[in-house]
């Protein structure tokens, strides 16, 4: 009911989380289940994710459900993003956030429009460049 919602902040539990939105509706999610490219929605983890939520917030027993999805995070292999100029001229990284994206992007967005619009690599992006995986050096021999 969006003249009533149900939460009005987030809510963290074991195993999932649940997000008012400004339309009256609620999202219920997790954060990260290691699965591979694997986009397949499964009986077993709808009914995890919707009991883990139903545990914090028994309400939402009587919600509709909408639409259900599953979606991606990809991250690097050391779940650091990867941040800056890349081996080619133009190429500018802004990528690998893993379950991070929301909360960096701000950040992350501000640094690489710096480096877009000034060629200033700040220093808060330097230790994620891509270079730190040692791909240039192998590249270029």
């Amino acid at each position: 009911n969006p003249a009533a919602p149900l939460l009005s902040h987030v809510v963290w539990a074991p195993g999932a989380y649940l997000v008012p939105r400004r339309d009256g509706r609620l999202l219920v999610g997790a954060t990260v289940e290691e699965k591979g490219y694997d986009t397949s929605l499964t009986a077993g983890g709808i009914l995890t994710l919707l009991e883990a939520a139903w545990r914090a917030v028994p309400a939402i027993e009587e919600l509709a459900i909408d639409e259900m999805w599953v979606g991606h995070r990809p991250g690097s292999r050391d779940d650091a993003p990867i941040l800056g100029a890349g081996p080619i001229d133009g190429l500018i990284y802004a990528s690998g956030h893993h379950r991070n994206g929301i909360l960096l992007a701000p950040i992350t967005a501000d640094a690489i429009a710096r480096l877009v619009l000034d060629g200033a690599v700040e220093a808060v992006i330097r230790p994620f460049g891509i270079e730190r995986f040692g791909l240039l050096a192998a590249a270029a021999e």
